[in-house]
């Protein structure tokens, strides 16, 4: 058994690694949240959500049982360079 104090580094360890994201290539949902989509863009979260208030950003989110999610279809052709 682990002494209390190794565990609790995990713990830690975990509450603060990167997050991991399906790389936009392999993503087959249909919208992703704004953490994985602010992370394809290479935007900040907080970012993603002053477009979709202030509706003046590239892309219009969509909401999903009251949260915010963004089509991957579109993040797509952001990143290709084609309009929306």
């Amino acid at each position: 058994m682990q002494p209390k104090i190794l565990s609790d580094i995990n713990v830690m360890r975990e509450a603060y690694a990167p997050l991991q994201f399906t790389p936009l290539a392999l993503e087959h949902r249909p919208t992703v949240v704004t953490a994985a989509a602010a992370h394809y863009l290479n935007r900040c979260p907080q970012t993603l959500r002053g477009w979709a208030c202030m509706e003046n950003g590239p892309l219009r989110p969509v909401r999903v049982h009251g949260r915010l999610a963004w089509k991957t279809e579109d993040i797509r052709r952001l990143l290709a360079g084609s309009a929306i």
